[in-house]
């Protein structure tokens, strides 16, 4: 659909049809527009624990270790539509919430993209281990693109699913 911005990406661990697999993630966006109305959005996702010590706060935190591959979705927040009759509340709906945007998940942690202008909700998820379920994943996090950068904590996933299972 016209203004629709399509995310694509693979990520490591998938094989070609040749039966190569793919060494780091490929990953792309692009739109029908003449224009790409988005704002940039960068990140680190760290796990607890580890020794990095980040400039946005004085916990010592983690890097992901090589060989992860993982994403980045970023969901738009539900909003509320209330109908009234004059004064008095008819109905309230929420309106569907949709995952819009997705940047891959680097070894070193970081990700970029670009999303449009807007308020999010944010995950990270992470496999460490090659067996294509997220054994990884960050909280989520309310996200303005008016901040520009993103900073997300990896912990143990308690119930591994696909990563493409966080996606809405």
């Amino acid at each position: 659909p016209g203004g629709a911005i399509v995310y694509v990406l693979l990520l490591p661990r998938v094989t070609d049809l040749d039966g190569n697999r793919v060494k780091g993630p490929a990953y792309t966006y692009f739109t029908s527009d003449t224009a790409l109305d988005a704002v940039s959005v960068k990140g680190r996702a760290a796990l607890p624990g580890e020794t990095t010590l980040t400039p946005s706060s004085s916990s010592v935190e983690k890097e992901p270790s090589v060989g992860m591959a993982g994403a980045v979705f970023f969901t738009e927040s539900a909003s509320v539509r209330t109908f009234t009759d004059s004064l008095k509340v008819v109905h309230t709906e929420s309106l569907p919430v949709r995952t819009t945007g997705m940047a891959a998940l680097l070894n070193d942690g970081s990700f970029a993209t670009k999303v449009r202008k807007g308020e999010y909700e944010v995950v990270a998820v992470a496999d460490t281990n090659a067996d294509g379920l997220a054994d990884l994943a960050s909280s989520p996090v309310e996200f303005n693109t008016d901040a520009e950068s993103l900073r997300l904590i990896l912990a143990p996933e308690s119930r591994p699913k696909p990563i493409n299972a966080y996606r809405r």
